[in-house]
């Protein structure tokens, strides 16, 4: 239980989204705010490990999900949180939150998901 707890103290608690959030959202793409912010929990492809799927429900990103959620529901789980899934209001801007719900969206609707 100790390793669950600490597994997702740390998925909620990284540093370097912080330091994504303070770059312009200009200078980023949805993968490069994906890969700093997401990407723990997530996985980089959108396909979590087994652990965060068992411990905080973390959903794999297909396109049959994608097909319930617009890019509006997905920015609301992003300022809302879902789950045990915290807001990312503190990491990211809504502009970068708008970036990486496009992305994230457009990566379940690739072929192989």
């Amino acid at each position: 239980m100790k390793t669950y707890v600490l597994l997702a103290t740390f998925c909620f608690s990284l540093g370097a989204a912080s330091a994504v959030a303070a770059q312009a959202p200009s200078a980023l793409d949805g993968k490069t705010i994906f890969e700093a912010n997401c990407k723990v929990c997530h996985g980089a492809s959108g396909v979590p490990s087994a652990a965060m799927v068992k411990v905080l429900g973390v959903p794999t990103f297909t396109a049959a999900l994608f097909s319930r959620f617009t890019e509006d529901s997905v920015l609301t789980v992003l300022r809302k949180g879902r789950g045990k899934m915290k807001p990312m209001t503190d990491k990211l801007t809504p502009d970068q939150m708008t970036i990486v719900a496009k992305y994230i969206r457009q990566m379940a609707a690739r072929p192989g998901k």
